[in-house]
């Protein structure tokens, strides 16, 4: 559900400035970068052929009632919704971590710490308000133009499973961070599949290759790479042992978001002296692109 495409429609508000906007599509959604007279954008999520599919209007519901329940600093916040036209209205952010990763010369290792960070905050506080996402993914990680900020985006999978913590079912999700459990369950625990993706980014962002690279295609015993990872753990060359704790196959061996903000990791990765300082080769480097 992520992404931009043509415009449905025109706005011909004079809140608008006279640009192009951007539209990227995705399967089920598109989403509308709309340039305003002041300079500023906004990003409106709009659902296709929503009148003919009440599934993506129960999705659209679902994602605006969820939304604004949350305020976090590390969760986008829903400006608007428009119950006749089924968008979604939010800020702007420059970058998906997913570009950013795929850049020649990597954001630093203090970067990509700092960030996953922020992540696990999002994550700690979605489980604590009883909200799984179920399709956490660097594509669906937004960050800012300082790179000092981290949102959380498309929370069009995620699920409110109450205080008691009742099962979650179904397939969603993107396939290469889809935890095993779902592939083989009915039903299944939330928090644990969004440990299970938590592990497979934090794979991405920390494996030896140094390349942005998934593990496995899926997490199924067909799979030949999980095959392997299955039958021997120690197959897989994962840098970090909290990443392995991560991607424990059995969800009840999996941490909890609580321990992986105990984790030494996590205690040594969350903060520094002076974040712009950090990010300051990666502006350059998003600069010079930007002006090529």
């Amino acid at each position: 559900m992520a992404f931009l495409g043509r415009l449905l429609s025109r706005d011909k508000s004079k809140s608008f400035a006279e640009k192009p906007n951007q539209v990227v599509r995705g399967t089920t959604c598109e989403v509308e970068i709309v340039h305003r007279k002041d300079d500023s954008k906004i990003a409106i999520k709009r659902f296709i052929s929503w009148d003919r599919h009440s599934h993506h209007k129960q999705v659209c519901n679902n994602e605006y009632a969820l939304l604004k329940k949350l305020q976090h600093e590390n969760i986008v916040e829903a400006l608007d919704f428009d119950q006749k036209k089924y968008t979604i209205t939010f800020p702007y952010y420059d970058y998906t971590m997913l570009l950013l990763m795929k850049m020649k010369l990597l954001p630093t290792i203090q970067e990509r710490g700092l960030w996953f960070c922020q992540i696990c905050e999002g994550v700690a506080y979605l489980h604590s308000q009883n909200i799984v996402h179920r399709d956490l993914k660097l594509e669906n990680i937004m960050v800012d133009q300082s790179l000092c900020n981290i949102k959380i985006i498309d929370f069009g999978s995620a699920v409110d499973i109450g205080a008691n913590r009742v099962d979650c079912h179904g397939i969603c999700g993107s396939e290469p961070f889809i935890a095993p459990e779902v592939f083989q369950r009915l039903s299944y625990e939330g928090p644990p599949v969004d440990i299970w993706s938590l592990g497979i980014i934090m794979f991405e962002l920390f494996n030896n290759s140094n390349k942005l690279l998934y593990p496995w295609k899926l997490a199924k015993i067909d799979d030949p790479a999980f095959k392997q990872y299955k039958e021997d753990p120690e197959s897989l060359d994962i840098e970090l042992p909290l990443c392995s704790k991560l991607l424990s196959i059995d969800p009840k061996e999996r941490l909890q978001i609580e321990d992986i903000l105990q984790d030494k990791f996590y205690k040594d990765n969350s903060s520094c002296v002076d974040e712009h300082l950090v990010h300051a080769r990666t502006k350059r480097i998003l600069n010079r692109s930007q002006t090529i």
